[in-house]
């Protein structure tokens, strides 16, 4: 499934090439989730790697159907 997001803010992506190929298949992926923030009509995403981290601010999250 491709997950699409819109009007975004504050994109963090700490991780360097070494990790980004040891961390190329979603097995190495060890949490994520998504956050609202208070009184807002924002949200946090956030997706943990097991050496790199992937966190951004949006507005809108839009669910495509998978690539066949």
């Amino acid at each position: 499934m491709i997950v699409e997001f819109s009007d975004v803010d504050d994109l963090v992506f700490a991780m360097d090439s070494a990790e980004l190929i040891d961390n190329h298949k979603s097995g190495n992926i060890s949490n994520g989730y998504i956050k609202k923030l208070k009184n807002k009509r924002i949200y946090k995403f956030f997706l943990y790697f097991s050496d790199g981290l992937l966190s951004m601010t949006f507005k809108n999250l839009q669910l495509i159907k998978p690539l066949e």
